[in-house]
């Protein structure tokens, strides 16, 4: 009976799940959520970036040209404005579809289907906002899962207004962002205020 006993104990320290329920699980362009930035960026390039302007000042959003990458084209990367270690709490990659947005739906809802088989117990939802911001924004749809950490995965298309791509140079995009949850919850709480 001791021996059964071992064998079961044994074996179930062998099983790994095929499903992961951790957002650093997930990676966009090999950069994941606890990363740090210095393994893929010098730290004066990150230093010398355009960063989001937020009231609060915990954390920092810079931006970075997605020269290096086939796929994005620009990165919207944050962490602990004091953290020496760039440690990623907020990823977010963005791939222009200019003048195309079935075919950026099209891209999400492939992203989006991978992402529902990383994390099959995370809950998700879709959005559609019309006219989101004032003269910028034409529309936003948007795919949205939470992870049981509270840690968010979003997969969206914005298409701009022709006026405002037009003035700005702005191109309609699909943006894949991953959010640790004490950066999700401050950009919700505080980052504006």
């Amino acid at each position: 009976m001791k021996k059964l006993l071992a064998i079961i104990i044994l074996s179930l320290c062998f099983i790994t799940p095929s499903q992961a329920d951790d957002i650093r699980d997930f990676q966009i362009e090999g950069m994941s959520i606890g990363d740090s930035l210095l393994d893929y960026f010098e730290a004066k390039e990150l230093k010398n970036s355009p960063k989001a302007k937020y009231k609060d000042k915990k954390f920092t959003t810079t931006t970075i040209k997605g020269g290096f990458s086939d796929t994005y084209s620009l990165f919207l990367l944050s962490y602990k404005t004091k953290d020496k270690n760039y440690t990623i709490v907020g990823i977010s990659g963005s791939i222009h579809f200019d003048n195309n947005i079935e075919k950026c739906e099209s891209e999400r809802d492939k992203i989006f289907d991978e992402l529902k088989n990383i994390f099959i117990n995370a809950k998700w939802r879709d959005g559609i906002y019309k006219n989101s911001i004032k003269n910028q924004i034409e529309s936003i749809t948007s795919r949205v899962m939470y992870l049981n950490d509270g840690s968010a995965a979003i997969v969206r298309c914005r298409k701009y207004f022709k006026e405002w791509k037009v003035k700005n140079n702005f191109k309609d995009d699909l943006n894949v962002t991953l959010y640790k949850k004490e950066f999700l919850d401050w950009l919700n709480t505080k980052a504006y205020k």
